[in-house]
């Protein structure tokens, strides 16, 4: 069955355009972002700046802290775990960026290429049964209270906690900003 043959006129003309890449089937030309040279600065979204002065007034604090966690059932490849994690930061700029202070006073992102992100481990699956998912929360709530330092990223992190051989769970913590703005959950589910 041709699917395309139950398009509408309008949907096909939409459709050529895109697989062709040209985007001009409603006149609306496709524009190409251009690539950033690494030496440029970055300047800060209107979403990052509000989000840097309401960290930098409050102290740093974790008051914008956004914590979540993803339970994995099963087993669970730590060493695949850590290299999907440290792809998806090298892969997305906004995980390896801090927020900096220029001499004129402008705030700016500065991306850190040589970034080695590490997800630590705790094994609790040889604790008592019944305290090891709230020995579980009380590490990861720990963690998520931590401040960030916005000028030293990457502005995330994580803790992977073993409860048993087929129960992980992977506490995450970010400042609002990249964790809401930029999808990292619907990344990481």
């Amino acid at each position: 069955m041709d699917i395309q043959a139950e398009l509408s006129p309008k949907k096909k003309r939409l459709l050529e355009s895109l697989m062709s890449g040209t985007g001009k089937a409603f006149g609306n030309a496709v524009h190409e972002v251009p690539k950033r040279r690494p030496e440029d600065p970055v300047p800060m979204s209107p979403e990052q700046r509000s989000a840097w002065l309401h960290a930098t007034a409050s102290g740093h604090g974790p008051l914008y802290n956004e914590p979540f966690t993803i339970q994995r059932t099963g087993a669970l490849d730590r060493g695949a775990l850590q290299r999907s994690l440290k792809r998806l930061i090298q892969r997305h700029e906004i995980l390896r960026a801090g927020f900096v202070d220029q001499e004129d006073g402008t705030i700016v992102l500065s991306i850190d290429d040589e970034l080695d992100f590490k997800v630590p481990f705790v094994d609790l699956s040889s604790d008592a049964a019944d305290v090891r998912v709230e020995k579980a929360v009380r590490l990861a709530t720990a963690d998520a209270n931590r401040p960030f330092e916005l000028s030293n990223p990457p502005l995330i992190r994580a803790l992977l906690v073993k409860i048993s051989d087929d129960d992980h769970r992977l506490y995450m913590a970010a400042p609002s900003g990249p964790g809401r703005h930029f999808g990292l959950r619907g990344s990481l589910s």
